[in-house]
């Protein structure tokens, strides 16, 4: 159902979605504000949407959301984390957007929540604050034999840089549910 409380059009699931929301069809149908999950170290946003149906690099450190700068532990590689990380594996419903039913609109407000719940994505900054222990517990296990700068690391420059030396994409990557602070 349409937050006007009409029906989508058969075959246009996403006529569900609020405006301004990127509309997931994968694995399940989604409403996600592009605004939740990855933050900077000042709390801005990474993302924001583009008014289509995808999110964009948004207002945030530009050196934080890069993700070559390894300031989200769970994630490595090239570009803004909002182009280079499939936003699916990121979305969760609670206050950062809503899932559409045949039975009741799907009402959602970006003013709705507080920025701490916005921001899930453990950030270095978290690892040095002990706000992520359960994700450098983790992460640590993708460290390559003999390397324990995970455990020594005690500033979010510390860890930036121990990220750096933990290559393996695929195991940091199968870190993402151990690395979300809600």
């Amino acid at each position: 159902m349409k937050p006007d409380c009409t029906c989508t059009v058969p075959g246009n699931p996403c006529d569900a979605c609020p405006d301004g929301t990127y509309c997931q069809t994968s694995p399940n149908l989604m409403c996600i504000d592009c605004n939740c999950g990855f933050c900077d170290s000042g709390g801005s946003e990474c993302c924001d949407f583009n008014g289509v149906n995808n999110c964009k690099t948004g207002p945030g450190d530009n050196k934080d959301c890069g993700m070559k700068n390894d300031f989200f532990p769970a994630f490595m590689g090239s570009g803004n984390v909002c182009g280079g990380v499939e936003i699916s594996r990121t979305a969760v419903p609670n206050g950062c957007g809503c899932k559409p039913n045949s039975a009741s609109p799907c009402t959602y407000s970006p003013e709705w929540g507080e920025t701490v719940e916005k921001c899930f994505i453990c950030t270095a900054l978290d690892l040095s604050l002990g706000a992520c222990d359960s994700c450098k517990d983790c992460v640590a296990g993708c460290s390559p034999p003999g390397k324990t700068c995970m455990t020594s690391a005690k500033t979010s420059e510390d860890f930036v840089a121990c990220l750096d030396s933990i290559n393996d994409a695929e195991c940091r990557a199968s870190c993402h549910d151990s690395c979300m602070k809600n």
